[in-house]
């Protein structure tokens, strides 16, 4: 079986791309995330949501009309959700309303 290994390159090579595939994996995931980056204007800031009772307040929610891949303008909205003034929120129950 040793001999048979060592006969077919083939399985060597799969063995070196491999390794090199692990390697490569490993140092990228070894990168830390960071937020304190220089990050491009578009994507530079975090969106975060306030709750309060039923009302789901959203910041920083981007709002951008792209022209070109670097010609852009960024406006940072925020959006508020309040589920019990939805018509479609019913609390995750089936509908109790019957076809007749």
């Amino acid at each position: 079986m040793v001999a048979l290994w060592l006969v077919l390159p083939c399985r060597w090579a799969l063995v070196g791309i491999v390794t090199a595939f692990v390697v490569v994996l490993g140092a990228w995931l070894a990168i830390p995330p960071s937020n304190e980056r220089d990050w491009q204007p578009d994507v530079a800031t975090l969106t975060f949501a306030d709750i309060h009772r039923d009302r789901v307040i959203v910041h920083t929610v981007r709002n951008a009309e792209y022209w070109t891949e670097t010609d852009y303008t960024v406006r940072w909205i925020f959006r508020s959700s309040a589920p019990s003034n939805s018509s479609s929120s019913h609390g995750g129950r089936p509908s109790s309303r019957t076809r007749s």
